[in-house]
């Protein structure tokens, strides 16, 4: 009975074993073309010498009922005008810090005199 079980059990590793060479491993044969997307050239001519990185968003989304939703949005963010505020007092005790070092080297100074 102990011989038949372990001859089961080697028989079970032994396929399990064998499962894992099966497949081989999944390889791409397709080839993108080079100028699948386009030359750079037709790119700088379709959008001229500026970048959409340039463009400010009006000019973008020509649109008016678009502008004018994004202009809604853009006044209601809440997380846009917190990040402006803290933004605008950070900026503040930048200064003041800038400032005060600015005293304590005149008052050094002054007080090497």
């Amino acid at each position: 009975m102990k011989r038949l079980r372990n001859i089961c059990i080697a028989a079970h590793v032994s396929l399990m074993l064998t499962g894992c060479g099966l497949y081989n491993k999944y390889e791409s044969n397709v080839t993108t073309p080079v100028d699948a997307f386009g030359t750079s050239q037709d790119v700088r001519d379709a959008m001229g010498e500026t970048s959409i990185a340039q463009m400010s968003w009006r000019e973008f989304f020509t649109d008016p009922l678009l502008q004018n939703l994004i202009e809604q949005a853009l006044e209601n963010n809440t997380d846009l005008n917190t990040t402006r505020l803290h933004c605008s007092s950070y900026k503040h005790l930048y200064l003041r810090s800038i400032l005060s070092l600015l005293f304590v080297r005149l008052e050094t100074w002054r007080s090497e005199i």
